[in-house]
């Protein structure tokens, strides 16, 4: 049971009364680790190339069937109570750690299970990846294994990490006994414990740390702190990786050893996602583990050992046209191995600025650490200095292809914009630099403006590879949405004018040519995919129009700002689209599509998006019907994100029983395993690393229970409150108009203040009264709303 529910398991069978699991590739030693170490359990390999296992593991050599498998595949033999040879397990150690982790379990920044027992990954928006595969992903590198013609498939492109897979293998010659694991979120570091005795408490033994580099992106480092000083003789130690190889997403361009123990590889991705895009180039340098590694912690000493991997590409934003990408990458590993001691204070020092903005959840440490959690997966996907989006399974998978779809804008990208506005910025940087291709799509597709393909990769071409899925065109004004928000908590006209016009001009226009006029003077939108895909090439897809309306109107309203003469046809299409409504219904109601039927079932959340994140004006109580109608025909088994998005709504129209109700649906079976994965369905289906579960979940917390909206210029905070089953909420360092705000919110009343020094001064109005922010908590009662806002004649804009 242990193994089959820590690890990949292909499929298993009965073999010698025992059972025969197939793992994923790579998995396989971990695997028989884990089972050796569990009590009355032992493991064996199969098929394994270049085992190395001995003693009570036998490679199957007292074994006398042979399994049929394939050549590739890899697989344990797992027998209760004595091993594969017949001798008795040996007795387990498990859940020995040091001391200091459950003090930092009990503040919620740091996750502890048993050995090996879930596969966690590292990140530092650059480049992530879990672990256990011995694969890292890098941001913008990609392979595509098809033809140039639409329907291609796109993909990400792994690249080997020995760093990133390294473990202590062997321990003065005998399996190391791993005992715990953890995650560290806080500090973006999967952590495991090897003590040197089999004791009930930590006294002596190795903790390793795994981390993508935050400060350094380029790094991934494994170090191995390991501490003998109450030992009498030294511990020699054996250090191995599983990490693949080459994969076959590239063209091996050279691999080159040095005898100061680096081994550097270098690749190019076999085919280049369209005709004119380049081919990723890149090169991967790593303290050389192709064969184990031996190192010795001397008696009454400790002793620290570190294994790097430098990897760069041709396609990162800090490449330098024409270098040699090996060459960089070896001088960064050189560079790093020199000062390795520092590496780890230099990393736990960016990611400590990083959280200087952070949500903090008091009373519930629970759900403080899926909170957190959520975060860090978020911060571990992207970053300022790169100009790359990211997908629905981050950066850490190939999920999805790794392919951003709306998923970006909708869900994860306001909680950068909340807390991290420089990472927000980037992540429309990558929209804005591939206009000229959504202006080519629309082309293709017979329309004007600017068409951004619902798949888009490294070209910024549509990469989608599911035939039909490109009518999914909300994702025009999902785009248009973030561009309008970010100037709206900006207030950066000159990035309005210079990289958001031309977006929001070309989607407006896109629009104009995609509606139809209708005999009745209003105009429709045919052919059209609304968020809820179980219906198909609809028209008038309510939350497709509602979103057209805003583009136009967000694109005639910002022209003058921008610099540009208003277009009237913007304004008058606007108001001409056909916004569906039934107020003859018991509730009244917006239907989904022309045609619909009440009743019929739905993916995923859709019309109720019109409340938030839209924030389209209606009456209450047909906002409450939309959510009374279609609460009841959601699919229960619909993606994470629906049920945050009801709970934000339900609030907003005051039943907070049903927003209680549905925000904790939105995470409890979601945020999953021992180091609380997201996934997109329900008990770790689905998408794994689903961040879009993660963005919609969080903004049903600072959005939903910390009632902040972006709105007109102005910071809204909407009758704050703590979260269900907690006690306090803070926002820290919110940010708004160059300012860093704190919003404290408690059962009997919130605050809010500046933090730092302003770079705009900012008043605060609650129930007619206005005062000017500062250091100094200003205090609201419960149940009460605020609206924050510039004082007059001061301008700020974002560097």
């Amino acid at each position: 049971v242990a193994v089959a529910a820590a690890f990949r398991v292909l499929q298993s069978t009965t073999y010698e009364n025992a059972k025969m699991y197939s793992i994923q590739g790579g998995d396989i030693q971990d695997c028989a680790d884990h089972c050796l170490y569990q009590e009355g359990c032992a493991a064996a390999t199969w098929n394994a190339p270049g085992s190395k296992y001995h003693d009570g593991n036998c490679d199957l050599q007292c074994s006398t069937a042979t399994p049929t498998l394939s050549a590739k595949e890899q697989a344990v033999i797992v027998r209760p109570g004595v091993n594969s040879c017949g001798k008795p397990a040996p007795a387990p150690a498990i859940g020995v750690h040091p001391h200091d982790w459950k003090l930092r379990q009990k503040r919620s920044n740091l996750l502890i299970t048993g050995p090996v027992a879930t596969d966690g990954h590292i990140g530092n928006g650059y480049m992530s990846g879990f672990i256990a595969d011995g694969v890292i992903y890098v941001a913008g590198v990609y392979n595509d294994k098809l033809s140039y013609a639409l329907g291609t498939t796109s993909h990400r492109a792994g690249v080997p990490s020995y760093a990133a897979s390294a473990v202590l293998s062997e321990l003065n010659g005998r399996r190391a006994p791993m005992t715990a694991s953890a995650l560290d979120i806080e500090y973006a570091t999967v952590l495991r414990a090897s003590p040197f005795n089999k004791t009930a408490q930590w006294t002596a033994g190795c903790v390793q740390r795994t981390y993508a580099h935050r400060e350094q992106q380029h790094l991934v480092v494994t170090e191995f702190e390991c501490d003998n000083s109450q030992g009498e003789t030294a511990v020699s130690a054996l250090v191995r990786t599983h990490a693949s190889g080459i994969t076959g997403d590239y063209d091996v361009d050279g691999v080159e050893e040095e005898g100061d123990g680096i081994h550097c590889w270098k690749g190019t991705a076999k085919i280049a996602e369209t005709k004119t895009s380049p081919r990723a180039v890149v090169a991967a340098c790593h303290t050389d583990l192709r064969t184990p590694v031996q190192f010795t912690i001397p008696a009454k000493e400790k002793k620290t050992v570190f294994f790097i991997s430098a990897i760069y590409s041709n396609v990162d934003a800090d490449y330098q046209a024409g270098a040699d990408v090996v060459a960089v990458a070896r001088a960064a590993h050189k560079k790093a191995t020199a000062g390795a001691t520092g590496l780890r204070a230099s990393h736990e020092a960016a990611m400590a600025k990083l959280w200087g903005s952070k949500i903090e959840v008091g009373g519930n440490p629970r759900l403080a650490a899926v909170v957190n959690a959520s975060l860090a997966s978020l911060l571990e996907t992207a970053r300022s200095d790169v100009y790359y989006s990211t997908s629905p399974g981050g950066l850490a998978t190939n999920g999805y292809n790794g392919h951003s779809f709306w998923d970006v804008e909708t869900w994860m990208w306001p909680t950068y914009l909340a807390l991290y506005p420089e990472i927000a910025k980037a992540m429309l940087k990558y929209r804005a630099d591939r206009l000229p291709e959504a202006k080519a799509n629309a082309l293709l597709n017979n329309f004007s403006g600017a068409m951004f393909p619902w798949e888009s990769a490294f070209s910024g071409t549509e990469v989608d590879p599911a035939q039909g899925t490109t009518t999914e065109e909300h994702l025009q004004s999902d785009i248009a949405l973030a561009f309008r928000q970010y100037y709206e908590a900006t207030g950066d006209v000159e990035w309005l004018k210079t990289v958001a016009w031309p977006v929001l001009e070309g989607i407006a226009d896109f629009w104009v040519s995609k509606a139809i006029p209708n005999t009745d003077g209003t105009y429709s939108i045919p052919h059209i995919v609304g968020p809820d895909e179980y219906h198909t090439d609809v028209t008038d897809s309510v939350y497709c129009n509602a979103g057209a309306q805003i583009s136009l109107n967000m694109a005639y309203d910002l022209a003058k700002a921008a610099g540009q003469e208003p277009k009237e046809h913007y304004k008058t299409l606007a108001g001409k689209l056909r916004i569906l409504v039934n107020n003859t219904s018991s509730p009244p109601f917006h239907p989904e599509y022309e045609n619909y039927t009440r009743g019929t079932v739905v993916k995923q959340a859709d019309t109720i998006l019109l409340g938030y994140p839209l924030l389209v004006s209606m009456p209450k109580a047909l906002r409450s019907g939309d959510l009374e109608v279609y609460a009841n025909v959601s699919d229960p088994a619909g993606p994470a994100m629906t049920w945050s998005m009801f709970s934000v709504n339900f609030r907003d129209v005051g039943d907070l029983e049903q927003a209680d109700a549905f925000f904790t649906r939105g995470y409890v079976d979601n945020a999953v395993g021992d180091f609380l994965e997201w996934h997109e369905g329900t008990h770790a289906s689905g998408s794994a690393n689903f961040l879009t579960g993660a963005g919609g979940f969080l903004q049903s917390v600072w959005a939903g229970y910390g009632g902040m909206r972006f709105i007109n210029g102005t910071l809204v905070l909407q009758n704050p409150s703590p979260l269900p089953g907690s006690t306090s909420l803070a926002l820290r360092s919110v940010y708004f108009r160059g300012v860093k705000l704190d919003i404290v919110i408690e059962e009997t009343g919130w605050s809010v203040a500046v933090v730092g020094t302003p770079g705009q001064a900012l008043e605060v109005e609650s129930g007619g009264k206005v005062t000017e922010l500062s250091g100094k908590p200003v205090r609201f009662p419960a149940r009460s709303s605020a609206v924050v806002r510039p004082i007059p004649h001061q301008v700020f804009a974002l560097v």
